[in-house]
């Protein structure tokens, strides 16, 4: 029986690879990884990944967080939807605030590197309490 298993798998991975060779002789143009993936695989994802977050949201039992955003992205998708706070979606979608964003962990980055390039070798800093 893993003899069959392991020529089935055998045979999808020549197919995934045929299929992606195909594409880039195509001259596919895709944006985004997720575009590809969907195009060599006939547009489904890889359950495998699904497979493995589902097991891993069981074991720490967090099946419901799963839950709560599929109904969550169901509803949001209805057309009677209506956003609660549109301004802020604006500004959380503006490259603007994507810039900010980016200046403030630039900053942090910096700071940390000067921090540590001052400190002394052996010192120790007291935790807050």
């Amino acid at each position: 029986a893993r003899m069959i298993v392991a020529r089935q798998r055998m045979r999808a991975r020549e197919t995934d690879a045929a299929a992606a060779r195909q594409s880039a002789m195509a001259g596919a143009d895709f944006s985004s990884a997720d575009m590809m993936l969907t195009d060599i695989l006939g547009g489904s994802k890889p359950k495998a990944t699904m497979t493995w977050m589902v097991f891993i949201l069981r074991f720490f039992g967090l099946m419901w967080v799963h839950e709560a955003a599929t109904r969550q992205k169901q509803f949001r998708a209805s057309p009677k939807f209506v956003q609660p706070f549109p301004i802020l979606r604006r500004i959380v979608y503006s490259s603007y605030f994507d810039l900010v964003a980016g200046l403030f962990v630039l900053a942090n980055g910096v700071t940390i590197g000067i921090q540590t390039s001052l400190e002394k070798p052996g010192e120790e800093y007291e935790i807050a309490e």
